[in-house]
């Protein structure tokens, strides 16, 4: 939810929203702790759209960041990441045309 929809929920039903902000906190922080795969973001009708633009952001971000530590020395795993970051970024480009 945006912030100004999760205040009005607060004041309708203060813990499901709380419940909720928590939820959508931790999936901006990681989000593979909640969805499986980058699809599961795009079918959760909870978020809005400009939140699932964010939270694949940040997934692909932090993938890419686990390649470059891959790239400094970390072996292993490389041709799964990649994977991961295209996958990430499809369902971010599918987003991003509706």
């Amino acid at each position: 939810m945006v912030l100004h929809d999760m205040a009005n929920e607060m004041r309708r039903n203060p813990d499901d929203a709380a419940a909720n902000l928590l939820r959508l906190h931790r999936a901006m922080l990681d989000p593979e702790t909640l969805y499986a795969a980058p699809s599961d973001v795009l079918l959760d009708y909870h978020l809005p759209r400009q939140d699932k633009i964010a939270l694949l952001r940040n997934w692909k971000s932090g993938l890419q960041q686990r390649s470059m530590a891959r790239d400094e020395g970390m072996v292993g795993g490389e041709e799964v990441l990649s994977q991961a970051i295209t996958t990430v970024s499809c369902a971010l480009e599918r987003l991003q045309k509706r």
